[in-house]
Formats: C-alpha cells, structure tokens, sequence
C-alpha cells in the first residue's frame, strides 16, 4: 500500500512535470520577437526546430515572413531534411530571389520567384517586409512573394505563383517525429542548395509548417552566442471572426440561455475549408444523454444530425 502511494505520488509529479513543459513551449511559440545573427559582417545563428507531429505526407506547406537590411544576397532560410531518405524540402534566397527546392523520392523539384527582394533601409518600416509561401502538392510546387504590406488595389496581391513540378508519381515526403528543421544553415547540406552563406542572413519574423507555427525562440539547438533579437516583423490584418484548427484543438462556445429559446427551432451556419474528407465541424449537446445536434464532414459531404436521445 505504501508501494502504490509513492507511485501515485511520482506519477501525479510527472504530469504536472509535463504539463510545466507543455506551457513553457506554449509560451515560446507565443513569442513574437523577430530573430537574426549576432553582428553586422555575415550570418552567424543557426538554430534547429523539432516541429510536433511531423509524419509522411504528400502536402507541404511553408509560410514565413523576412526582411534584410545588409547587403549580403544569399540565406537559407528553412530546410527539413528527412532522417531516413534523401527526401527534404527547402527554402533559400539566391542572388536575392526566393527559391523553393524539394525531393521527395522523384529526383530534384524546384521553383524560383522572380521578385527582387529589396533591401530595407528601416526594419520598422511595414513596406520593407516580404511573405514568402511556399506550397508542395504531391510532385508540384507552388510559390508566392510579395510584400507583407500591398497598396489596395495592387496587383502583386493576387499574383499567381512561380510553379514547377519534379518526376510525377511520387510525391510523398517521409519524415517522422526525430526529423528537425534548420534555420540559417545546417550540419550537412544538400549538394543542390545553392545558397552559399554560412548562418541566418537577414530578419525571420515568424515561420509556420503545414498551417502550425514554429515557435523562433522555442528551438531545439543553436549556434553559441550566434543569434538575437530584432524588430517585430509586418503584421496581416486578420479576420478576427475566422479560427483556424489544426486538428488537435477544439472551440467551446457557451449558450446565452438569457434570450429568448425555442426548443423546436435550431438553426446553425458557418464557412469553412479544410484538406480534411471526415472531420467533426460542430456538436452542440444538451442536459440530457443523447440529445444533440451535429455538423460533420463524411467523404467530402456534409451531414447534419439531430439525436433526440432515448435510443
């Protein structure tokens, strides 16, 4: 008995442990602090990520937001090469243009966007900030820069991608949970990158891979006494009304039960996209065991149910 105590103990601890652990990478994520190297002769900082649930897919999406203020023009900037094959993907500027490089299993894909990044005089300045999206589709890749900050009316805002597409047929990109990304450089680079500074050229404001951010100060590993703080990047205004769920998460959203309610009226309307053919979109539950009312997605067609409880 005194045996099952001190392992209740133990294990209640663990779990607090893990939960500090869990809100200390929340907190880092949260961190909105930009990040360059140490130093105005070159790139220095090279940090590495390990990204929660990476796993085999054929989808890859990149999205990050940068800026320079040297004259320096060439950076790696994202690159997540896989542990067991020669799959990767990446992102670098070349000569001051954006390009996206992949392999995943059908030899070398890649893509360069032909806007010019500009050097910015003053990292405050919105307009000196770039978006850079990188999307892989199976054996297709999609790529779109432009600047954070777009007069309305522009047309580099919906400006169509720079595409290119690699060997057809194989397009899944098989990398596990010990995979990691590298920022500013890495251990062994792929013969086909072809930017040649060494460490983080440049302002990183904020990354995302596949649609979940990574957090620049929640990294894994760095370069000693290599990396810093720098401005806080561009913002996009964002939809306040609009959430974005990566499949791990949930929204709780409570009834005012002050109104006025007809219990033989429900009605409920939303818009959304998703990759997803089956997911859950909405449950709403009453008091009672097995009465509700849902909205779920079923091989890419939505269904509504009405349980009315009693079997």
């Amino acid at each position: 008995q005194q045996f099952e105590k001190w392992n209740d103990t133990i294990a209640s601890k663990l779990e607090e442990l893990r939960n500090k652990i869990t809100r200390a990478h929340h907190n880092a994520n949260r961190i909105r602090l930009s990040m360059t190297s140490i130093g105005d002769s070159g790139g220095t900082c090279v940090r590495t990520y390990k990204p929660a649930n990476l796993e085999p897919s054929t989808m890859t999406t990149i999205v990050l937001t940068y800026a320079i203020s040297s004259q320096l023009r060439d950076a790696l900037l994202f690159y997540l090469p896989s542990s067991s094959t020669d799959d990767f993907v990446a992102i670098e500027m070349v000569n001051r243009k954006m390009r996206f490089v992949w392999n995943v299993g059908g030899g070398l894909g890649e893509v360069t966007h032909p806007l010019h990044i500009q050097t910015a005089g003053d990292l405050n300045k919105d307009q000196h900030w770039y978006r850079v999206e990188a999307e892989r589709v199976s054996n297709i890749g999609n790529l779109w820069v432009r600047p954070v900050v777009v007069p309305e009316g522009s047309s580099l805002r919906d400006s169509p991608p720079a595409t290119n597409a690699s060997l057809a047929g194989v397009g899944r990109f098989d990398v596990g949970p010990g995979d990691r990304v590298w920022v500013g450089g890495a251990d062994r680079r792929h013969p086909h990158l072809l930017s040649t500074q060494s460490g983080l050229v440049g302002c990183l404001h904020h990354l995302h891979l596949n649609g979940r951010p990574i957090g620049l100060w929640d990294f894994s590993t760095q370069n000693p006494h290599s990396c810093t703080a720098c401005v806080e990047g561009a913002q996009e205004v964002v939809d306040e009304s609009s959430y974005s769920f990566a499949g791990d998460g949930y929204s709780v959203v409570t009834h005012d039960s002050s109104g006025t309610y007809n219990k033989y009226l429900f009605s409920v309307s939303l818009k959304f996209k998703t990759f997803d053919s089956n997911a859950l979109l909405f449950i709403g539950s009453g008091n009672s065991t097995g009465k509700y009312v849902s909205l779920t997605l079923k091989n890419g067609r939505v269904i509504f149910r009405i349980g009315y409880g009693g079997g």
